[in-house]
C-alpha cells in the first residue's frame, strides 16, 4: 500500500441511489501502475469518487443559481401566458360568445375595444370573415322565404287541385282547388303558415 488516509464519517443529504442516478456518467476510474526502472507492475490505480459528496457540493453551491433560474423561468412562462391570454385567447373567446348568442338578422356585436386592438390581425379578420358569412346567410335565407311564399301563394291560388305527398305517400298539404274537388273543408292546418 502506497497512501493510505482515513476521514471522519460524513452524513450526506442525498442518498446512494439518488446520487448514481443523477451522476451516472460518472464511473470509477483504473489505470494500471508501471515503474520505469526497474520495469514492473506495481498494481492499479483506482478512483471511485464519492458521488454523495460531489451532489451535495453541487447543491451547496449552485443551489442559489438553481433557485433564481426556476424563478426566473416560472414568472417569465407566467407573463407569456397572460399576455398570450389576454391577446388570443379572451378575443377569442369573446367572439365565440358573441357567435354562439347570434339570433337571425342581428349584426355580430363586439366591444369598441376588439376593434381597437384587432382591426388588423388575425381575430380582426375573422370577425370580419364571420359578419360577411352571416350578411350572407340572412341574404340567402330572406330570399328563401320570399321563394317559400311566392311557392305557397302560387299552389294555394291555382285552380288545378294540388297535394303534396310525404316519403311515405302520405298526404301532408292540399289547396283550396284539392278540397273543392273532394268536396272537403279545409282547415288551416293541412296547409300550415311556417
Amino acid at each position: 500500500m502506497l497512501v493510505q488516509t482515513k476521514e471522519k464519517v460524513r452524513d450526506f443529504t442525498f442518498s446512494h441511489s439518488l446520487a448514481d442516478s443523477v451522476l451516472s456518467d460518472l464511473q470509477e476510474y483504473k489505470s494500471g501502475l508501471y515503474m520505469e526502472a526497474p520495469k514492473f507492475y506495481a498494481g492499479t490505480l483506482s478512483v471511485i469518487p464519492e458521488k454523495r459528496y460531489l451532489l451535495d457540493n453541487i447543491f451547496a453551491e449552485h443551489l442559489p443559481i438553481l433557485t433564481y433560474n426556476l424563478f426566473k423561468d416560472v414568472l417569465l412562462a407566467s407573463l407569456i401566458s397572460l399576455v398570450f391570454y389576454f391577446l388570443v385567447t379572451y378575443p377569442l373567446t369573446r367572439l365565440t360568445d358573441a357567435l354562439s348568442t347570434l339570433g337571425r338578422n342581428a349584426k355580430l356585436s363586439l366591444p369598441k375595444s376588439f376593434f381597437r386592438y384587432h382591426q388588423s390581425d388575425e381575430l380582426g379578420r375573422l370577425h370580419f370573415t364571420f359578419s360577411q358569412l352571416l350578411e350572407k346567410l340572412n341574404i340567402a335565407l330572406g330570399d328563401l322565404e320570399r321563394s317559400d311564399s311566392h311557392n305557397r301563394a302560387v299552389i294555394e291560388h291555382a285552380a288545378d287541385g294540388i297535394f303534396l305527398l310525404d316519403e311515405n305517400y302520405q298526404i301532408t298539404r292540399v289547396n283550396a282547388a284539392a278540397g273543392h274537388l273532394l268536396k272537403m273543408k279545409l282547415q288551416k292546418t293541412l296547409y300550415p303558415a311556417r
